[in-house]
């Protein structure tokens, strides 16, 4: 990855704590989900239609309150994936960040949701933004990370990537709807 992108005026008002970082015509870096809610949903959209609705039969329906409110108590965070003039989003990796209730003094980040549009998963952006991602989730004082795959679902194969950035699979997860929302 290159340096820091040089903003007009300094640094960019979208990111914070650490700095964002360009890949080739990309910027990758941390947001807070109140400041870009609206882009956000947008691949969200198309996230769930492409992979949620495989297993899913609720419809889309995001509690952008709850997320700023997990923001503010340092519980979530949001990895974006904008074009170089930091005009559009392509991509975005969520965590939820809590204490590992197993090794106690732990803390541990699980992913909510990772996804690029179809139209920027060409290249190798999403290996750099989940290194990113994992370098800030460091800073941050995370030990480990949990990453989701929805192959078993119908979703792409999240495997080769996972893999090739060390991610062990460790467990099958099942989701059985029991009540109405």
């Amino acid at each position: 990855m290159s340096a820091q992108p040089d903003f007009v005026g300094g640094r960019n008002p979208l990111y914070y704590g650490r700095d964002p970082v360009m890949y080739h015509e990309y910027v990758i870096g941390l947001e807070k989900v109140s400041n870009m809610a609206v882009e956000v949903l947008q691949l969200w959209e198309s996230h769930w239609q492409e992979t949620e609705v495989l297993y899913l039969d609720s419809p889309l329906v995001p509690d952008i309150d709850m997320l700023i409110e997990y923001e503010e108590l340092n519980a979530f965070v949001v990895f974006t994936v904008r074009l170089r003039d930091g005009a559009e989003m392509v991509g975005e990796l969520m965590y939820f960040l809590g204490k590992n209730s197993h090794i106690k003094g732990t803390k541990i980040a699980n992913e909510d949701a990772f996804y690029m549009r179809p139209d920027h998963r060409n290249g190798r952006i999403a290996l750099k933004l989940l290194s990113y991602a994992e370098e800030s989730l460091v800073g941050l004082g995370v030990t480990y990370v949990g990453m989701s795959d929805k192959a078993p679902a119908g979703g792409k194969s999240l495997a080769p990537l996972m893999k090739k950035s060390g991610y062990k699979p460790v467990a099958t997860h099942y989701v059985k709807k029991i009540g109405e929302t």
